[in-house]
């Protein structure tokens, strides 16, 4: 069975240009999976509080 095709939105943002300079230091890192992570979880977390 073929997996399901994901289809992404882009989200653009402004940082700092230090920040933006440090960001293209670390080479390794995939800026937009961590980006991609903590704005999920971020989600997760505020939906959860204004359920209580």
């Amino acid at each position: 069975m073929p997996k399901p095709v994901l289809k992404n939105a882009t989200l653009t943002l402004a940082v700092p240009v230090k920040l933006k300079k440090e960001l293209g230091e670390l080479k390794e890192i995939n800026w937009s999976q961590e980006t991609r992570k903590f704005l999920e979880e971020r989600v997760k977390r505020i939906k959860s509080l204004k359920i209580k």
